[in-house]
């Protein structure tokens, strides 16, 4: 049996600074400092059966027809066979990866503040010794081999508001960035066991963007 996922209809009135606007705001300089050291404690590329698929050759669309996808499997209806269909392979592989780490539930799109940042993050699993915070990003083209400075940024912040936001005692917070590669047909899972350790360097850059 696969985790549920249950869609989230609510939002906070986010008066603090944006995840999004945060990411923008760090310079590459600021970046590297930061992350460029930084490297998942794990890292698991899992291949999807071959399909004969089309999809966008824009890789914005791409990303934004796998979004929307992922919001739709919060209900139960019928998928569209030309923008929704073709992404199921890759979907399945990403929720059985959940699954196997014990989640019972999925958060999609999860709103989550704090006292200096909010956003929406991608999605929140619960259920078993761990709660994990994921940032999925879609490649049309290529492979990703080591995480993108941005994406973990936007994944480290997220982090930092979910540990901020924890009662005591709570399962440990890992955080996974997910690559579903389209090319390739693969997703790569690269997985923080401590969220803690990504989200350390956050609260120093606020200081220095705010």
């Amino acid at each position: 049996m696969l985790p549920a996922l249950r869609g989230e209809t609510s939002r906070h009135d986010m008066t603090s600074m944006t995840v999004t606007k945060f990411r923008r705001r760090l310079t590459q300089e600021a970046l590297h400092s930061a992350f460029g050291s930084v490297a998942p404690d794990a890292c698991v590329r899992h291949q999807v059966r071959h399909e004969n698929s089309l999809f966008p050759s824009h890789p914005l669309e791409a990303g934004r027809q796998f979004s929307r996808l992922c919001r739709r499997m919060a209900d139960r209806g019928a998928l569209d066979a030309a923008t929704e269909r073709p992404y199921v392979p890759w979907l399945s592989r990403m929720r059985s990866a959940f699954w196997a780490a014990g989640a019972q539930s999925i958060d999609i799109e999860k709103p989550v503040e704090g006292d200096t940042l909010s956003g929406v993050c991608d999605l929140v699993a619960v259920g078993g010794e761990q709660t994990i915070a994921a940032e999925v990003k879609t490649v049309r083209y290529g492979s990703v081999a080591t995480p993108r400075l941005r994406d973990l940024a936007q994944l480290a912040a997220y982090s930092h508001v979910l540990l901020e936001n924890r009662s005591r005692p709570a399962p440990p917070l890992s955080a996974w960035l997910i690559y579903i590669e389209l090319a390739t047909r693969s997703v790569v899972l690269m997985q923080f066991r401590d969220a803690s350790r990504l989200a350390a360097p956050v609260a120093p850059l606020l200081a220095e963007v705010r």
